[in-house]
């Protein structure tokens, strides 16, 4: 289901995050689970799911789309399919040990990023989505949102046999790959005082999960699920910082990927409206994803107005003493709000999941540490005095 975009300010209050990457190992026979995703299908109901009508017996699938130059189209694979039961479930299993799906693990740091497909002709749609293999099932033991258990509510806008256009006469459209722009993007929050000295720290086993920008041909921009940027060439960033109240969002250069629906060749029709086998959009569609982690570092907003004085964070405060140090290394995900704009979209991420990405603080005057949500040892964004 897509959700439509939000802008987001600069002064989005968000949090600094960090955590533990659990490596891969090979898989064994007999030792995995290859559940990598489920969830049920439903038809849109006044836009309220939980009264749409279930979608049985209707394909599902994932697919992955290989590196493509500017100029060119993208050549899907489907990786694996399944079809819904009765009551619209489905489970879709994914062979980790498939050649194809080993390449695309090894280049991103066992994250796979595919688009999720279901129902079909003009009652289907599709998402973004990502999913990381650990050695014996897929998910992420920090990320109860990959648990590939968990039930994904998806909608689609008509019921299978009513059609909202003629699949007669209508071409064949293909994504094709029109732009990589670079951007910086929000991975962090960080907040000093005059008390403290501090540093924050990017790269190596970190990763970011940033949303995908969907624009259907003459609407606005929407989202479309996320995708996955490792950082697997085990490069890090790191910025030092003296005393002195500062508070900002630490940013770091991603890649990003714009591709457009068209025709094959690009321009060869004058049809608005795509067939198969993506029925119902039109010539034109845009959509944005990140890719790639480049590195490098740079500054954006200005969030120091915000110290331990304020709720909710006053709340969680404890005492710090001359010469003591506190070091963030756990998972303590926060969404940041209009992370990266890239070709008019405004995109969140979610970063961390790494003990590489690290906040250090060290007083050098007896003060304070306070946590935006929770005790400083489990908050997403740490306040200083």
């Amino acid at each position: 289901m897509r959700t439509k975009l939000k802008t987001l300010t600069l002064g989005t209050v968000a949090g600094l995050v960090a955590g533990v990457c659990f490596p891969a190992a090979a898989s064994a026979a007999g030792d995995t689970d290859p559940l990598f995703y489920s969830g049920v299908i439903r038809v849109e109901a006044d836009g309220a799911q939980l009264r749409a009508a279930a979608v049985p017996e209707t394909p599902v699938s994932v697919e992955y789309w290989p590196d493509a130059k500017i100029g060119e189209a993208i050549e899907p694979q489907v990786l694996a399919t399944t079809t819904t039961d009765g009551s619209g479930k489905y489970n879709l299993r994914l062979d980790p040990d498939d050649t194809k799906v080993q390449k695309a693990l090894a280049k991103n740091g066992d994250w796979l990023n595919v688009v999720l497909r279901y129902g079909e002709g003009t009652s289907g749609d599709f998402t973004n989505i990502a999913q990381r293999w650990n050695g014996k099932t897929w998910g992420d033991p920090k990320r109860p949102d990959t648990a590939p258990g968990k039930q994904h509510v998806s909608t689609i806008e008509n019921a299978p046999g009513t059609s909202r256009i003629s699949a007669a006469a209508r071409p064949k459209c293909y994504w094709y790959v029109t732009g990589k722009p670079k951007a910086y993007t929000k991975i962090a929050e960080y907040h000093s005082s005059a008390k403290t000295s501090g540093s924050w720290e990017y790269g190596q086993t970190a990763d970011s999960n940033v949303e995908v920008g969907l624009k259907p041909s003459g609407k606005g921009w929407e989202i479309n699920g996320t995708s996955q940027v490792a950082t697997v060439k085990g490069a890090s960033v790191r910025v030092d910082e003296g005393r002195g109240r500062k508070g900002y969002y630490a940013t770091t250069r991603m890649q990003y990927q714009e591709v457009r629906l068209d025709t094959k060749p690009a321009g060869s029709s004058t049809s608005t409206t795509c067939g198969a086998p993506w029925f119902g959009l039109k010539v034109g569609t845009k959509m944005v994803t990140a890719k790639q982690w480049l590195g490098g570092t740079a500054k954006t907003g200005d969030v120091k107005k915000y110290t331990c004085a304020q709720a909710p964070q006053k709340y969680n405060d404890v005492n710090m003493l001359k010469g003591t140090t506190f070091v963030t290394t756990d998972a303590k995900a926060s969404k940041l709000g209009g992370a990266a704009v890239v070709g008019g979209a405004s995109l969140g991420a979610t970063s961390g999941y790494s003990n590489n990405v690290k906040l250090t603080l060290t007083w050098h005057k007896k003060g304070k540490v306070c946590g935006g949500n929770a005790a400083p040892v489990d908050a997403n964004t740490i306040y200083v005095d």
